[in-house]
């Protein structure tokens, strides 16, 4: 049997993939509300208590709802973000702060999200989650403590005006003899 085109069949199926995934980019700074465009500052340091500004930008980067979003740092207690769920490609900023403390000092932030989807696979895709890390740093440098030159008191004063008023009368005198 010699098979022709008409003996032929073709068949195609389209497959939906889940995947999830997600991206955390950590910045540091010193300037309250702006997020910083580095995760490696000089800081300087002062008793007084600087405070550091801590932005994480969290984004989807897969193709299935993230429910919920979870941002974590290591050092850092309070992170807060505007929500709690990201859909595909979308981003969130979630903000911390913290005082400076002298030295070389590094944390890590985290993000955590779990794959929500719809159906069937529901339970199983519930189960997944996906996290990203990434680190800042700083250094805490210590200024030096420059302490103001003492005032001299009303007695001190008057004593240095008394010696400039000698030393002003004195010398004429000592040239004429």
């Amino acid at each position: 049997y010699n098979p022709d085109d008409a003996d032929l069949v073709t068949a195609t199926d389209t497959a939906n993939v889940t995947v999830g995934g997600i991206s955390l980019a950590k910045t540091v700074g010193t300037t309250p509300g702006v997020c910083a465009t580095t995760n490696n500052i000089n800081v300087p340091f002062n008793l007084g208590g600087t405070v550091v500004y801590y932005c994480y930008e969290v984004t989807n980067t897969g193709n299935v709802r993230l429910d919920p979003v979870t941002v974590s740092d290591d050092k850092v207690t309070d992170v807060t973000c505007p929500q709690t769920a990201l859909d595909p490609g979308e981003s969130m900023t979630c903000t911390a702060s913290g005082s400076a403390k002298p030295g070389q000092y590094e944390n890590t932030g985290t993000a955590t999200g779990t794959i929500s989807t719809s159906g069937p696979t529901q339970a199983a895709a519930d189960a997944n989650t996906v996290t990203d890390q990434d680190m800042s740093h700083y250094f805490g440098e210590v200024t030096p403590v420059v302490e103001p030159a003492p005032v001299p008191t009303l007695m001190e004063w008057a004593l240095i005006l008394l010696s400039g008023l000698l030393a002003l009368f004195a010398v004429p005198a000592l040239r004429r003899s």
